[in-house]
């Protein structure tokens, strides 16, 4: 894997003693942290990209691996009852600090720590997928660094698969406090690069709070606020779960159909091949649904 060539910046403290002002070196090692950090870039990217060629696994351990490095090792998975518990007192501890003062929270100022949030936001795109119990893992500590260290741009992404974990639990209130918190973060900050999945994962849980049609248009807000960041990725899923909101919220089949071939179109477009094959898989219901020929429906995509 390439970040085990990844140098940890703390070790050169160790090894060549950069923090001591009197030697004249302490500026060296704070350009040098800088040119550590930015040499995990391609970390990130080779990361990404392994995701992208359906290589989830080694994805999630390649990050898993940085996060090693970076003095953050995770566990693989917590008991289910030490998963609940986990959960509410994080969420505990979050509600106690008002959305003002989260809203104007200090701002994260660790590099390293900054770059852990980087990496931990890779791992919660990715381990829904292939790890489901390493999500509320890498949550937590998204949310755990956040309040220690302070606000990052990927610290939305922490509150809004928190605001998921709760709602599981019942709690839909609470977990739609996280969603929100979580909104007003990316507009308040701007932040376009997680605005696809901070919304996405927000709408999801918006859907029991209002009417499943209403909330399904939102699919289509997220869509365009992750095209006009560049992320394919959430764009693809927030069409792929607009389609399904259409159909399960008792639209007429005829409309789902039509729904659901334009997003087959938009998604060959894109090559996201993962959000095509759910696609097709709920298509075929629609399909034998309407009495329509599998075949002519599912080649049909000019």
């Amino acid at each position: 894997m390439l970040c085990n060539n990844l140098i940890d910046p703390l070790a050169l403290t160790e090894k060549e003693g950069f923090v001591n002002k009197s030697n004249g070196k302490f500026q060296f090692f704070h350009d040098r942290i800088q040119e550590v950090l930015y040499s995990m870039i391609p970390e990130e990217q080779s990361m990404s990209t392994l995701g992208y060629a359906s290589r989830i696994s080694d994805s999630v351990e390649m990050g898993l691996d940085i996060m090693k490095k970076l003095g953050e090792e995770l566990p693989r998975s917590f008991s289910d009852n030490c998963t609940e518990d986990r959960i509410k007192t994080t969420h505990t501890m979050l509600d106690e600090i008002s959305v003002t003062k989260l809203l104007n929270y200090r701002m994260m100022t660790d590099k390293k720590k900054m770059m852990a949030m980087k990496f931990l936001c890779r791992l919660a795109s990715v381990t829904h997928q292939v790890h489901p119990n390493l999500l509320p893992v890498v949550t937590l500590k998204m949310v755990e660094l956040t309040i220690a260290h302070g606000m990052s741009s990927m610290s939305p992404i922490g509150f809004a698969y928190l605001g998921s974990l709760v709602a599981k639990l019942g709690n839909i209130k609470g977990g739609y406090k996280c969603a929100s918190l979580a909104k007003s973060l990316v507009d308040k900050m701007n932040l376009k690069e997680v605005a696809g999945e901070v919304y996405w994962v927000s709408i999801k849980i918006l859907c029991y709070i209002e009417p499943l049609p209403v909330a399904n248009e939102n699919q289509i807000d997220c869509e365009a606020l992750a095209l006009g960041a560049g992320d394919v990725t959430w764009a693809c899923y927030s069409r792929l779960m607009y389609a399904n909101g259409i159909f399960w919220s008792g639209s007429q089949l005829s409309v789902s159909a039509d729904v659901y071939f334009r997003g087959r179109r938009f998604l060959m477009s894109q090559g996201h091949v993962t959000t095509e094959n759910y696609l097709l898989l709920l298509q075929r219901s629609l399909l034998i649904l309407i009495g329509a020929d599998e075949g002519e429906f599912i080649t049909d995509t000019n």
